[in-house]
């Protein structure tokens, strides 16, 4: 991305990427953490974020637990719209304000241990993202535990609109 497009997360992002290898997800986890208080108390974990593709996890701590000892659904979904909306945030211009539009969770099959999503936005959804005023996208999430399993299916409806409101 050329750096006339780059929005300021993206430009935080590319500054962590500085950072040597091994305080990368500490340093994105934090920022993540900071400005999404919700994933940051669930200790959300964010390994990967470019603008095609992010890769997040939860880990199967006590705080996080339903009544079977798993992640909780809640905090399940909360996985994979994080996911999906840091990568959306990492495209939407900064005039721009990313919103949730729907969000569809299916849950499967019994989660074993921790969770980790991975979201994904073609060439034509970034393109999309960065030329319109306003659309909306629906963005690939796969969530897996730890044994490799998909607990849950996802389906994750982003919109983008204008900050500036219009005068009615």
């Amino acid at each position: 991305m050329s750096k006339t497009t780059a929005n300021r997360l993206t430009r935080v992002v590319n500054l962590i990427d500085k950072a040597p290898a091994g305080w990368r997800t500490s340093l994105l986890s934090l920022v993540f953490g900071k400005s999404v208080k919700f994933a940051g108390t669930a200790k959300v974990r964010v390994h990967q974020l470019t603008q095609e593709r992010s890769e997040l996890s939860i880990a199967n701590r006590k705080k996080v637990q339903n009544h079977i000892q798993g992640v909780h659904a809640a905090a399940m979904a909360l996985l994979a719209e994080s996911a999906t909306g840091f990568l959306v945030g990492m495209n939407v211009p900064d005039d721009k304000l990313p919103l949730m539009k729907s969000l569809k969770v299916d849950y499967l099959k019994r989660a074993t241990g921790g969770l980790k999503a991975v979201a994904t936005l073609t060439p034509e959804q970034i393109n999309a993202i960065h030329t319109q005023d306003k659309g909306e996208v629906l963005v690939k999430v796969v969530v897996t535990d730890e044994a490799g399993i998909e607990p849950i299916a996802c389906e994750m409806l982003w919109a983008w609109v204008s900050k500036q409101r219009k005068s009615a």
